[in-house]
């Protein structure tokens, strides 16, 4: 293949501001990074949603490339962040919204465990999302929570039933689990906080300072094993 140059003018796309998709699942055509950085040389794009899953092709794009560049493919979209990536054009944000954006804060707050870990409580679900084609997974899921019909323009038709049966039990057991985690992980963040005070105590010279350590030391223990009980309570596990 060859990248022609095009008439951008308005008479043929009357939009000022282009978003480029690059989606080979779709169009059965891997382009390269030089291909993507030529085509970011059109003045009216200014965004590319990569979705090859490539997170080498993504860096090497987006470092030769002044458009922005987001990840069009969830599972890809926090390693993206690493190489340059600004944004996500997402799937199962339409299910988990607020854990996605949380994952997001987190990563750019410093907190990459607390990232890590959201992503990979997700990770299931967005592997789910695509067991047939988009949005066909995503709408069974939604028309489960009463937001929207689980119908779709032919060709296109909903997944089967025993795929929905996956989905809806996999997203299901992700709003039991998701709270926890964001729970345990935000006191996790306070605990280490508070914990490097008490370190800083040390050695106190008077007894009373001494035995406001030993005590704080105690409640930190307590509040631990109190996270850590959710988390494993939501999971239907023993404690």
């Amino acid at each position: 293949y060859e990248i022609r140059n095009c008439d951008w003018s308005s008479d043929v796309c009357s939009s000022d501001l282009l978003c480029l998709y690059h989606v080979p699942s779709r169009t059965g055509q891997l382009l390269s990074w030089q291909d993507l950085s030529t085509l970011c040389k059109i003045p009216k794009i200014i965004a590319v949603k990569e979705a090859s899953g490539d997170v080498a092709l993504f860096s090497r794009a987006e470092s030769a490339s002044d458009a922005a560049y987001m990840s069009g493919e969830d599972a890809t979209f926090l390693p993206s962040l690493a190489v340059g990536g600004q944004g996500v054009i997402s799937v199962v944000t339409n299910i988990f919204p607020k854990a996605f954006k949380q994952m997001l804060e987190s990563y750019r707050s410093g907190d990459s465990s607390r990232a890590t870990a959201i992503h990979k409580t997700l990770l299931p679900l967005i592997d789910l999302l695509f067991c047939e084609a988009n949005p066909a997974p995503a709408k069974a899921v939604l028309s489960h929570m009463n937001l929207c019909q689980n119908y779709l323009r032919a060709p296109m038709v909903p997944v089967t039933p025993s795929n929905a049966e996956a989905l809806i039990a996999t997203a299901m057991g992700l709003f039991a689990a998701i709270p926890a985690l964001i729970f345990y992980n935000h006191f996790s963040q306070q605990i280490r906080e508070i914990r490097g005070l008490i370190a800083e105590l040390a050695n106190p010279a008077d007894g009373q300072t001494r035995h406001t350590v030993v005590l704080s030391t105690h409640i930190l223990a307590e509040v631990e094993a109190i996270c850590r009980r959710v988390i494993l309570l939501n999971e239907g596990r023993k404690v």
